[in-house]
């Protein structure tokens, strides 16, 4: 997914749980660096002023599949 509220403040998330910021300069990638690392994918993103929301879902187990929902500040 790609959202943003300019061309100089843009967010991204998918495979993986990744979620980066580009900030009209360099890309800031979250995933490790304050995102824990999880096993599963995000589908949705939004982006509103400085917040952002992420959901998806983790594989857990064989079958378990947990819901994950992301909200932080960019």
């Amino acid at each position: 997914m790609i959202r943003g509220n300019g061309y100089n403040d843009v967010v991204i998330s998918g495979a993986g749980g990744d979620i980066a910021h580009f900030n009209g300069v360099r890309w800031i990638d979250y995933l490790g660096n304050g995102l824990q690392n999880f096993y599963g994918n995000l589908y949705g993103l939004a982006i509103k002023d400085n917040a952002v929301c992420a959901v998806g879902n983790e594989v857990t187990g064989s079958s378990t599949i947990q819901v994950v929902i992301i909200i932080g500040k960019r």
